[in-house]
């Protein structure tokens, strides 16, 4: 795991910006982080496109005659392909609207198996047996803080990370950060990198290994889990995308060093490919 953490690019792209990477200026923590999180998931998507193994997950879902709806996975983003597991038919997607029209009757032809999404559940239509889901799995937004409680399992976030307000909250959705690695950088269990087991959004609590306690002294960052590459091209996005409020930057010299950092990860990607594809890649 050798992503740099949400406070590493966060100085980093500070630096870029002639601020000297740790104190505040022009530009505030907060909206440094945003521009982060942005070019995250800007590429995010860029390697979901090249290399779908990346990111790419499945689960089977166990059909229950009479039950139409069934929990998704709480790390899913986006679905790829959704698929019979006795024949591999692949299992079509439609709007909630749709649902009635295609259910098959005896007085309708069409009854191809569907699904539909109903918040955190996918309805099945059609369908009489188990369903394997592809997706792409969600590369949870990054944040820095201090720890508001500890325990040698546990940390509480801290509830305006980021040098934010209390308007600028973490995520409340649980199971939010789980398979996320976070680092103690500074402070009481420093230096120490966590994996976060299970996360209560009403609460803030991550859970983990058990390890060296941290307790209020102790600054945390978060970390995504993707291509070391990454980094880089993260950095230099998150600081064209702030430039126009500095109109004093001259941004022609940083697009010219991410288009060859871009280059560098997606030529990175397309080689790791190899044959490691799974079979929804060219559904």
């Amino acid at each position: 795991m050798n992503n740099a953490n949400a406070y590493d690019l966060l100085t980093q792209v500070r630096t870029l910006l002639d601020e000297g990477g740790i104190t505040s200026g022009k530009f505030q923590d907060v909206e440094i982080m945003r521009a982060i999180n942005h070019a995250k998931d800007f590429f995010v998507n860029v390697i979901n496109t090249i290399n779908p193994t990346t990111n790419g997950k499945s689960t089977t879902v166990t059909y229950v005659s009479g039950t139409e709806l069934f929990n998704l996975p709480s790390d899913l983003d986006s679905i790829k392909r959704v698929e019979l597991v006795s024949n591999k038919e692949k299992v079509e997607p439609i709007d909630v609207d749709e649902k009635e029209k295609v259910r098959a009757t005896n007085d309708l032809i069409d009854s191809r198996p569907c699904y539909y999404i109903w918040g955190s559940q996918i309805g099945l239509v059609n369908v009489s047996g188990n369903v394997t889901i592809y997706y792409f799995r969600r590369v949870p937004d990054l944040h820095y803080g201090t720890a508001a409680a500890g325990t040698t399992t546990s940390i509480t976030f801290d509830s305006t990370p980021n040098g934010g307000t209390a308007t600028v909250n973490v995520p409340k959705l649980d199971d939010y950060y789980n398979g996320v690695y976070f680092d103690i950088y500074y402070g009481l269990g420093a230096p120490q990198t966590l994996l976060i087991t299970d996360y209560v959004g009403s609460t803030k609590v991550a859970s983990f290994a058990t390890a060296t306690a941290p307790d209020t002294t102790s600054l945390y960052a978060l970390k995504y889990d993707l291509p070391n590459e990454v980094d880089q091209c993260v950095i230099f996005q998150a600081t064209i995308f702030l430039c126009p409020k500095d109109r004093t930057k001259n941004i022609n010299n940083l697009i010219g060093i991410l288009s060859g950092l871009r280059k560098s990860m997606t030529d990175g990607l397309s080689l790791s490919k190899e044959r490691k594809y799974v079979e929804y890649v060219s559904d």
